[in-house]
């Protein structure tokens, strides 16, 4: 019964707070409701204000608040705002457009009664049900705590009662194998004292074999001493070598690396294709720092010249012969004037022969020798109507509405004495012309791209390059060459580069103009 009456006056003070709370939460409700409709009870201020004085301006201003409320949902503002309106026609005497704002009036604050007396039904009437909700709970709950309550009485009792049970079968029981246990230690105890005098016995013995051990192994730690100190000299010279092994490796990186700004130095600015084409891009990866492939450019007058060549070799020899050939370049096409490229490359060929022949051959006609480098010559007009190709190695594509043009160079490469005859005549290149009168793109391009490996061991292959260049040669150039890197990333997969990768692209949109 005292928990009866403990939960109604519990009760009692929840309904209390609840109805200040809701109390509290309508007039803030009110003041939010109030600051969102303010400008809408301004403007209706200012129309009161303006009464009776200027019915036109207080017509204005009241017709905004109207607007504003209605836009805000305000219906108090509105229904205030309606009543004012009335008395602004009744001060003008135009008493039908009054008694229309009136009935406004009266409809809207007929709904502002309704709507606040159904929102009070509402709430009150869910208060209750929460509180009827709430005393029954409450008082379901004091009926499960007073049975658990008993319950932990007649467990507790039960549990005493046992417990003193098991304490007296426990305590006889103790008292009866104690002396059971006493008996027993003492049996084990002389059988225990039989074993020690056996084991000492065995451990004097034992202790005889020990000092002759010692010293056995007394002689055998001079012996590792002796060991240890030629481990430490060895270790020690060992890092000298390491040491000065570190020194020569940053040594050649460093000058790998000033290589390949000599290198870079000598190749032109990717901006004179820029300069020329519509659209150009260069892919160069060399297999190390520095590479065998290089490409150069050059204008005359009449022409444009795009070369692209692959020196036999990688690292520093293909660097090496790279640089050399750009000198030999400058020397033929610049100082001497020739412009025809079958004729760069016989003297091209000539001047290699030259210099690195001399020495290690007689000029026979070396059957086995393959030695020198795969160079692409293409001469353009100023006007694009006209290409010259010469070269040796990968051909050249060209490609117009769709349509590959395929120009292979001729078979052997530059400074290769396949290249010249018994009789000592030097071999003839060929020029191959392509009459321009579409726009086109053309590529040039060494093996290394197609030469690559996946993980099959397998090389990607001519074939494969030629068809991927079909699929993508309406592309913009510079979505071409992520392309071209992205597919060759994918088909490698983690194996090692097996050479220098140089593609370049061309693209004009309307030569022979």
């Amino acid at each position: 019964m005292k928990n009866h009456k403990t939960c109604s006056k519990m009760l009692l003070i929840f309904l209390i707070c609840i109805i200040a709370f809701h109390k509290l939460a309508y007039s803030d409700s009110n003041f939010t409701g109030d600051s969102l409709s303010n400008e809408a009870n301004q403007l209706l201020n200012k129309g009161l204000n303006a009464l009776p004085v200027n019915t036109s301006m207080s017509k204005f201003y009241i017709s905004q608040a109207i607007d504003k409320a209605e836009k805000n949902n305000n219906i108090k503002i509105a229904r205030d705002a309606y009543l004012a309106m009335s008395k602004c026609y009744s001060s003008e005497e135009k008493y039908d457009s009054a008694l229309f704002y009136r009935k406004l009036f009266l409809e809207f604050h007929d709904s502002l009664y309704q709507i606040s007396r159904n929102k009070y039904i509402d709430y009150y009437t869910k208060l209750y049900s929460d509180s009827v909700d709430y005393y029954k709970k409450e008082v379901l709950k004091t009926e499960k705590e007073i049975n658990k309550t008993r319950e932990q009485q007649l467990r507790a009792t039960f549990t005493g009662i046992i417990s003193g049970i098991l304490l007296i079968i426990i305590l006889i029981s103790y008292l009866f194998f104690r002396k059971f246990e006493k008996k027993r230690i003492n049996d084990k105890l002389k059988q225990k004292n039989k074993v020690i005098s056996k084991q000492r016995e065995e451990i004097l013995l034992q202790y005889e074999d020990l000092n002759t051990l010692s010293k056995e192994i007394g002689s055998q730690n001079e012996i590792l001493l002796s060991q240890k100190k030629s481990i430490a000299d060895n270790s020690k010279m060992l890092s000298g070598i390491h040491e000065k092994s570190e020194k020569q490796n940053e040594t050649m990186r460093q000058n790998l690396i000033f290589a390949k700004q000599i290198q870079k130095s000598l190749m032109p600015p990717k901006e004179f294709l820029s300069s020329i084409f519509d659209e150009s891009f260069i892919l160069y990866k060399p297999i190390e720092l520095i590479g065998g492939d290089f490409y150069w450019f050059y204008k005359t007058k009449d022409y444009f010249y795009i070369i692209l060549s692959d020196c036999k070799g990688h690292d520093i020899p293909g660097t090496y012969t790279s640089i050399f050939t750009k000198t030999l370049l400058d020397k033929i096409i610049i100082d001497a004037g020739y412009l025809n490229p079958s004729d760069i490359l016989s003297n091209l060929h000539i001047e290699t022969i030259n210099i690195f022949g001399n020495n290690d051959h007689d000029n026979s006609f070396d059957e086995t020798s393959h030695n020198g480098m795969d160079i692409a010559i293409c001469r353009f007009t100023k006007k694009f109507d006209q290409l010259v190709f010469a070269g040796t190695g990968s051909p050249l594509y060209v490609f117009s509405n769709n349509k590959l043009t395929d120009i292979k160079g001729d078979k052997f490469s530059i400074g290769s004495y396949l290249l010249t005859n018994k009789n000592n005549e030097n071999f003839e290149f060929t020029n191959n012309y392509v009459e321009l009168n579409h726009s086109f793109v053309c590529y040039l391009f060494s093996d290394g791209y197609y030469n690559q490996m996946n993980p099959n061991k397998q090389k990607l292959g001519l074939n494969t390059f030629r068809e991927l260049l079909f699929e993508i040669n309406s592309k913009p150039l510079a979505e071409q060459k992520d392309i071209l890197k992205n597919y060759l990333l994918k088909y490698k997969s983690d194996q090692d580069q097996t050479d220098d990768i140089s593609v370049i692209g061309l693209k004009t949109e309307s030569p022979g103009i």
